[in-house]
Parts: C-alpha cells; structure tokens; sequence
C-alpha cells in the first residue's frame, strides 16, 4: 500500500528538517511557516503546519520543526515491556518493516477512543498477522476494537521506528531486529460493538471526544500520546483541507 495525503508534504519536510540541523537556532512565536528577508520587510507566509517558523536575514536561521513543537513524541525511548529503542519520525516505513498498525480515528471533528478493561484509553490497531496488507489489518483491527469502519483514505502519517534487543522476533515471520509501528488517519462510521477477539485487549468502551479532550484521555497510555494525536489533528486537516484552501496566501 502506498501513502496517500500528507505523504508529499513530509517528503519535503524531512528535506527541511535535514537541513535545519546544520544551522544555529532562532526563537519563533508562532505556529506558521513564516520567512522574513529583514533587508527589504517582504515577507511571505505559508500555511502549511508542518514548521513553524524559517526566518532568512543576513544568513538562514534554524527552522522549528516537528520535533522541536513535539518533543515528547519525538523523543528516543525505550519500551520495556518489548525490550525495544524506539524513536518516533514522520519518515514513513516500508511496508515490509511494518509489524503493527495504529489509526487516529475521526467522526466529524472527533476522535475515536477505546477504553480496555485496565481503564487506558487507546487508539485503535493492533499486530498485523502473517501475509496481511496494511489496508486488511486496519480494517480488521477498526472492527475488533471499536467497531469502526473507514469511509475514506487511510492516509499514512508517522512511525515508531524500533530495534529489539532481543535474539529473535516476538512472531516467527516478523521482520527483525528492525521494524516499525505504523501510525495512520482514517475518517470512519462508528456501525457496530467492538468484536473483542480472545487474545487482543478488551474494550469496555468506545466513545468520540473533542480533540483536546481526547489528547487528555489518551495520556493514560503514554504522555507521549498527547501530542501524537495533536499532529494527527493537524496533518488530517492539512490533507482533508482543498487543494484550493491550501495555496491560498494566510
């Protein structure tokens, strides 16, 4: 499956980000691209949420990038209970590294939440099984924990990029030591009770909440979540917006 939405807009914002590192920094006020020439006053501004501020003067000043506005997100870990370093990036993953499966679900302007039976609020998704597409193991995984259905692109947005330590895969036809956990958008109908197979976690309760509520709800499964759905909102808005809105001047 390939990556649809935002997926050219990260393109050029990992080029971005590159090139960010190699320059000193500069304090931003905003959340907007913004680039001033200080010589001449002209400015030029571009909506596009994925910096926050390139300022050009005499030389290029450090641009903010996502890493900077999300730092918990963005910052290298390690999940024990996996024994794995991780560290999340909006560089997408190959198919083949991608072992599990998680979507930011939205109705309306809400986010979808399920509550298990250890009260953490979660999103959606899950382990993907042996020969499974990405797009299968979205549908299924929707189904199982909150009986959720897409109704639109299921747009790639990020990942946690991890190595395990440990000597073999958790499941024989896992890629390892690296693989990825894949993070996605989706907007979806809510049509029936979660299935709730035996062997997943057990959903007692599925509800939609406003964005700030859900970034709230959803630090019961890591602080980090907060600001993984925050860029989630952002992105899914960015590419649900008309290409028209886009490019028009802010």
């Amino acid at each position: 499956m390939t990556s649809t939405g935002p997926a050219r807009v990260l393109d050029r914002l990992a080029v971005v980000e590159h090139a960010a590192r190699q320059l000193p920094p500069v304090k931003c006020s905003h959340g907007r691209i913004q680039l001033r020439h200080f010589t001449s006053r002209a400015e030029f501004r571009n909506p596009r949420p994925e910096i926050a501020d390139i300022v050009v003067g005499d030389r290029y000043r450090r641009a903010v990038t996502l890493a900077d506005r999300y730092p918990l997100l963005h910052a290298p870990t390690h999940w024990a209970w996996g024994d794995l370093d991780v560290r999340f990036s909006t560089t997408l993953p190959s198919d083949e590294l991608v072992t599990n499966i998680h979507v930011v679900c939205f109705v309306g302007e809400e986010i979808v939440l399920c509550r298990d039976d250890r009260d953490v609020w979660l999103v959606p998704g899950g382990t993907r099984e042996r020969g499974e597409s990405v797009d299968a193991c979205v549908r299924r995984e929707l189904r199982e924990e909150a009986g959720a259905r897409p109704v639109g692109p299921i747009r790639w947005f990020g990942a946690h990029h991890a190595t395990s330590n440990r000597s073999a895969p958790h499941r024989e036809w896992q890629p390892h030591p690296h693989k990825a956990w894949l993070w996605c958008t989706a907007d979806v109908v809510l049509d029936s009770a979660p299935t709730n197979p035996e062997d997943a976690e057990q959903v007692l309760e599925v509800r939609t909440f406003p964005a700030a509520e859900a970034m709230r709800r959803a630090r019961t499964d890591g602080d980090h979540m907060s600001e993984l759905i925050a860029l989630a909102v952002e992105l899914h808005r960015s590419a649900a917006r008309p290409t028209a809105d886009r490019n028009r001047p802010a």
